[in-house]
């Protein structure tokens, strides 16, 4: 009797499996239906954790999504928070509606509401597209950015942003204005 039960068990089990067809099921992605035969990789909600030699987390990357085509060397991303830790105490958090990463250099270029925030300082910043370089810990943009500190708010044509130093630079015409 026992053994009957095991094997009527393992019989739904494989059917359950195999699914109405008899083969395994595909689940449906997103992905535009025209290009499936150009699809070379498609990722929903992934994230990228590294760790310094000591075990401590260093920096994050979570999107979305990511879509990857055969006949592209870049893969694109949507809903993209990058975290990082700099020297000290601050901590970096980036985020964008949509992106590509340049695998060959590590370059992740951000477009659509990006803004960066300085957790320690309470400091903001938001522009239309920067291109954040991986490896290096470094931003450039020569987009406009608004940077809000306390007690103030300065806008520029660009910026350079050392992520390990927490260094900003903004560039051409600077402007400050004072609560």
């Amino acid at each position: 009797m026992k053994i009957a039960l095991m094997i009527i068990v393992c019989v739904v089990c494989v059917a359950v499996f195999l699914g109405p067809n008899g083969s395994i099921s595909q689940r449906n992605v997103s992905y535009p239906k025209e290009s499936q035969d150009a699809l070379h990789s498609y990722l929903e909600g992934g994230k990228r954790i590294l760790y310094s030699p000591a075990g401590v987390i260093t920096e994050t990357l979570s999107v979305d999504k990511a879509t990857k085509f055969i006949d592209q060397p870049d893969t694109l991303m949507t809903g993209i928070q990058y975290q990082s830790k700099g020297d000290g105490e601050s901590e970096w958090d980036v985020q964008a509606s949509t992106g590509v990463f340049k695998e060959i250099n590590g370059e992740l270029v951000l477009r659509n509401g990006v803004t960066i925030i300085e957790r320690s300082s309470n400091v903001h910043m938001r522009t239309t597209s920067m291109n954040l370089f991986l490896n290096e810990k470094k931003v450039m943009s020569d987009s406009p950015v608004t940077l809000i500190g306390q007690g103030s708010q300065t806008s520029s044509n660009g910026f350079e942003l050392d992520l390990h130093k927490n260094i900003a630079t903004l560039i051409g015409n600077v402007k400050t204005e004072y609560e």
